[in-house]
């Protein structure tokens, strides 16, 4: 289930790389009056080759045979993670929804993969919980300026405020929306 803030509804979001479409049962993402925030809990299961990459660690060489013989099925590793995707870009999500890692000169990253789509990463997030900030969006390079196949890019933003978020990024003409609470220590 996908979750977000603003007012009750409900709409389909369009199923991507064989997903089933979720659902947003919550309120519609774009909103912005809120309280207070609801995070995006999609729980969807990215593409194996997402899943084997963030099982074996950013190099490819980290995992033993044996480990990597007794990884986990890929619904069974999705199942304690917060992963949400649309057209061929995944992201990863804090399992609580609230991003606590970051500060106003450390930016907040988050594990965004790119499958299938050929480009760089752009980013856009709006406050929705108080006074926005014009402009404010960030570049996160291509999958071959990263770490390679299949596409991972560590690509965050420096959120000059707490506060509820929605953000946006693309590649192409593809995207893929979220919500957070920025609350870091």
């Amino acid at each position: 289930m996908v979750a977000a803030c603003g007012p009750v509804g409900g709409s389909a979001v369009p199923a991507s790389n064989d997903q089933p479409a979720a659902v947003v049962t919550g309120a519609a993402v774009g909103d912005a009056h809120l309280d207070p925030c609801a995070p995006t809990f999609a729980h969807m299961v990215p593409p194996q080759e997402v899943a084997d990459f963030m099982m074996r660690g950013s190099s490819r060489y980290n995992a033993t045979a044996e480990a990597w013989n007794a990884r986990p099925s890929l619904e069974s590793w999705a199942a304690s993670e917060n992963w949400v995707g649309n057209e061929g870009i995944w992201v990863s999500l804090p399992t609580n929804g609230l991003v606590s890692w970051g500060s106003t000169t450390s930016t907040s990253k988050f594990w965004t993969y790119v499958v299938g789509r050929v480009g760089a990463v752009t980013g856009t997030a709006r406050r929705l919980d108080g006074p926005a900030v014009s402009g404010f969006s960030m570049s996160g390079g291509t999958p071959s300026e990263g770490y390679g196949p299949p596409g991972f890019i560590p690509a965050g933003f420096l959120f000059p405020a707490d506060g509820c978020w929605e953000v946006t990024y693309r590649v192409g003409d593809g995207s893929v929306t979220f919500v957070v609470e920025v609350l870091r220590k």
